[in-house]
């Protein structure tokens, strides 16, 4: 069970209104308590999110397949001249803010490892968003159904195959429906309570229907 389970689709829904301005998203936050970094140090973000390998991968994305992103944060990074008019990075934003940036773009870039099942993922694919996930992440990977919600790759050895296949293919995921199916509020909420009546039976929960987690 991972927190990214639970996020709920009810209430995050594609808006038809918001035009795609993107091809990609990429979230790596700037180092820093208050996310207001003045040069690319390395840190905490740039290793959970794995910025050595996204910058290789950037540079075919960018230069190969001339692929418009967005990434949040790393706004004080340089990664190659062929990105420079492809790539746009903007710091940390506030969650409806980011949440209306995030259906500016068609599908979400994922080169992360040491990542623990990122939410970002599943609230992309509430909005119907491909997800295109690095095969090796410790949590998150059973998200990427391949031919059906995105596509993985190992590195940037192999990128342009995954690349030349979610791109030739982007009109026919149903990343949305599937996790609507298989995860959820709803459907993560039950699976928790049947866990919980299950190992915790001096428990009263009385009449819930589910149960799920709630940030302070």
């Amino acid at each position: 069970i991972s927190e990214s389970d639970f996020v709920d689709p009810d209430k995050l829904k594609p808006n038809p209104e918001i035009k795609k301005k993107y091809d990609f998203i990429y979230v790596c936050l700037d180092e820093g308590m208050k996310h207001n970094a003045t040069n690319c140090k390395p840190g905490w973000q740039s290793h959970n999110r794995n910025w050595d390998l996204a910058k290789e991968c950037l540079k075919i994305m960018c230069g190969d397949f001339k692929l418009k992103g967005l990434i949040i944060g790393r706004t004080n990074c340089n990664i190659t001249e062929k990105c420079n008019k492809y790539i746009s990075s903007i710091p940390y934003q506030p969650q409806s803010k980011f949440l209306e940036l995030l259906q500016q773009c068609k599908w979400i870039f994922v080169p992360n490892i040491s990542d623990a099942s990122p939410r970002v993922v599943t609230q992309a694919m509430c909005y119907n968003m491909p997800v295109l996930m690095n095969k090796n992440i410790v949590g998150g990977w059973k998200y990427v159904q391949e031919n059906h919600t995105g596509e993985f790759f190992n590195d940037e050895k192999d990128i342009s195959r995954a690349l030349y296949k979610l791109l030739n293919n982007l009109t026919s995921y149903k990343p949305r429906e599937w996790f609507s199916q298989n995860y959820g509020k709803k459907n993560a909420g039950q699976g928790f309570l049947r866990f919980l009546k299950e190992h915790y039976k001096n428990v009263n929960f009385k009449d819930a229907q589910l149960i799920t987690f709630k940030r302070l």
